[in-house]
C-alpha cells in the first residue's frame, strides 16, 4: 500500500510552488467544486445530469451547517454554464 501512496505523493518542489502561488487561497481552506457538464450532457447514460437536481446546493447547504460558511473553488469544463 505505501508504494502505491508513494506514486500519488507531490515531490517538494511542486508543493512549494503551489503553496507559493496559492498560499492565501488554501489558508482559508476551501471546497473544490468539479462540474464537468460535457460528461452530463454527452454520455447521460452514464451519468446523472445532476445540475438538473438539487445535489449542488444540498452539498452546499450540508458543509455550510457542518463548517459555517466556506470558500469555493470551482472547476468546470464549461465555466460560462457555472
Amino acid at each position: 500500500m505505501e508504494l502505491i501512496k508513494k506514486y500519488f505523493e507531490f515531490d517538494q518542489k511542486v508543493l512549494d510552488k503551489v503553496n507559493e502561488k496559492w498560499y492565501n487561497t488554501l489558508k482559508l481552506k476551501p471546497v473544490s467544486i468539479h462540474v464537468r457538464m460535457k460528461d452530463y450532457l454527452h454520455f447521460s447514460e452514464y451519468h446523472t445530469i445532476l445540475h438538473l437536481t438539487d445535489y449542488y446546493k444540498e452539498a452546499i447547504k450540508l458543509l455550510e451547517g457542518q463548517n459555517g460558511a466556506q470558500k469555493y473553488v470551482l472547476f468546470s469544463d464549461d465555466i460560462s454554464w457555472c
